[in-house]
């Protein structure tokens, strides 16, 4: 029997972790495996405390609070709460909910593949329909490959890991605590380590998307976070030469060319009603967000205060 322990970081958003909880207790998982739950509270305040001691009457779940600031804290604090036996550590989001095969693909994908790492879809839900949102809708997309594919990176909402993968690469980095991106740099280490990684295309999270988040400024904003999150990681893992010369050639060609297009996409957007703005502004921002991270400028996460 596989025992594998799923784990959840949560920070001041009890409603959202009570649709996550419910979600949990609907899930199909092997027969074969054990399953435990923990939810690590990052809120100084324990918010989530309550809803933790409510959903412990249905679920083999473990409430631990942890007050210091930062994902990467709230993650390494989980894997070092859990039972020394647990084989498998998963990883989800408090803003997701998993569908019901969720947790019985990921392990079935590992144990067929023989993985290290397994990762699945985080499907974003878009709840508004008005124009402007579904403008920038399709930039909440994210990439998805057939399952058994192998993969250079993973993000932590959704992924299962073998647990000796922390004795090969460390925890999570705390330097990311007030960036974010403490996933981005984990799972390069993963890869530059050599260890197997694998895709699993139908362990679907759904991802609920706030009105705060429905925004161009917001999706311009994870651009440039992002772009910043992979320069900076690149600086910080990969050899100066020839990766940051790729790397500025990158950002350098993204803000070149979109801030060229941008006039005209203005222009044919107005006029059709096209997307090629949002496009050509996403691209800058991320270009820019590259620029920031090769200087070696850390911007704040979401959700993190000074």
């Amino acid at each position: 029997m596989r025992y594998v322990a799923v784990c959840v970081c949560t920070f001041r958003r009890p409603s959202m972790l009570v649709k996550l909880l419910k979600g949990l207790l609907e899930l199909n998982a092997p027969a074969s495996a054990r399953v435990t739950f923990l939810v690590v509270d990052n809120d100084p305040s324990a918010s989530a405390k309550d809803v933790c001691v409510e959903y412990s009457k249905h679920l083999p779940l473990r409430y631990v609070h942890e007050p210091q600031p930062g994902l990467a804290q709230a993650r390494n604090r989980a894997i070092q709460e859990i039972d020394a036996d647990v084989e498998y550590i998963a990883f989800i989001d408090d803003d997701e909910v998993p569908e019901s095969q969720w947790l019985h693909v990921l392990l079935e994908t590992q144990r067929i593949f023989n993985a290290d790492a397994v990762a699945g879809p985080v499907i974003a839900i878009i709840p508004q329909e008005d124009q402007a949102v579904q403008a920038i809708a399709p930039f909440f997309s994210r990439k998805r490959h057939t399952t058994g594919t192998v993969i250079k990176a993973f993000g932590a909402g959704n992924v299962l890991l073998r647990r000796e993968v922390f004795q090969k690469v460390g925890l999570f980095d705390e330097r990311y605590s007030r960036t974010g991106g403490e996933d981005t740099d984990f799972s390069t280490r993963c890869y530059l380590a050599g260890l197997k990684m694998i895709w699993a295309d139908e362990a679907v999270i759904h991802e609920h998307m706030n009105n705060d988040r429905l925004t161009l400024r917001w999706l311009l904003r994870r651009a440039f976070r992002s772009g910043s999150i992979i320069a900076r990681v690149e600086r910080d893992l990969l050899p100066i030469f020839p990766a940051m010369p790729r790397r500025l050639a990158n950002a350098t060609s993204r803000i070149t060319i979109s801030s060229a297009l941008l006039p005209a996409a203005t222009i044919i957007d107005a006029a059709l009603g096209t997307r090629y703005t949002t496009h050509a502004l996403f691209s800058l921002a991320r270009g820019a967000g590259m620029i920031t991270g090769l200087l070696g400028a850390r911007p704040l996460g979401y959700g993190v205060t000074k």
